[in-house]
């Protein structure tokens, strides 16, 4: 095989690879949020921007990115929390943020209920501020994500989180992978005492916490 031959198999075998990786995320993502909840994200747009800057990033980023900015379309909070009237919606990231050049891709050009979406990073509990939608991710210790959850706890702020058992301490809605693709469940019951609603079409994608069954 020439040279020239060889160099061509290559790039079209890398262009087939990046097609395929775009593909199956895709549908990763139509198949774990249905449909009609991501309608309003431009996933297709978020997760090409991520793959150019890392093709290597991990799939799970730009799904539970699209997740959390429709959790902001499918939960109700009280007025009261925006305070004024053209206040932004805010998500904060506590921890390490592989999430986080995604959020601020979705903020750039979405908006929430008509509102602009502020993305505020806390390296650690110390540097909590008021907040619509909190994410802890994995990174952070469970020392740490008690001091979190203590900080958000009695405000209406919508505590997500990845690790397993989130919910039993306290968060409302936990990210859990199963059969390679990203799914979540829900604390109705720690919601409503966060003052939050959430709506009846995000309650039927999730799965229930097993603590509220028992």
């Amino acid at each position: 095989m020439s040279a020239e031959r060889a160099i061509a198999d290559h790039r079209s075998n890398a262009s087939l690879a990046k097609t395929a990786f775009r593909n199956n995320l895709c549908a990763n993502i139509l198949l774990t949020a249905g449909i009609g909840l991501l309608f309003g994200a431009s996933p297709s747009e978020i997760i090409a921007q991520q793959y150019q800057s890392d093709p290597e990033i991990s799939r799970e980023y730009p799904i539970k990115a699209a997740y959390l900015y429709n959790f902001g379309r499918y939960v109700e909070w009280p007025a009261a929390s925006f305070g004024e009237k053209d206040a932004p919606f805010v998500i904060g990231i506590g921890g390490e943020e592989g999430i986080g050049e995604i959020l601020d891709s979705i903020a750039h050009e979405k908006k929430l209920e008509g509102r602009s979406i502020v993305i505020k990073r806390f390296n650690s509990s110390a540097d909590f501020s008021a907040c619509h939608i909190l994410f802890i991710s994995r990174s952070v210790s469970e020392a740490e994500e008690e001091r979190f959850l203590a900080k958000a706890r009695g405000n209406p702020i919508l505590v997500v989180g990845e690790k397993p058992e989130f919910l039993s301490r306290g968060g409302i809605i936990n990210f859990t992978v199963e059969d390679n693709k990203v799914r979540f469940e829900i604390s109705p019951k720690d919601a409503k005492i966060a003052g939050l609603k959430i709506s009846a079409k995000l309650l039927s994608l999730a799965k229930i916490a097993d603590h509220e069954k028992q």
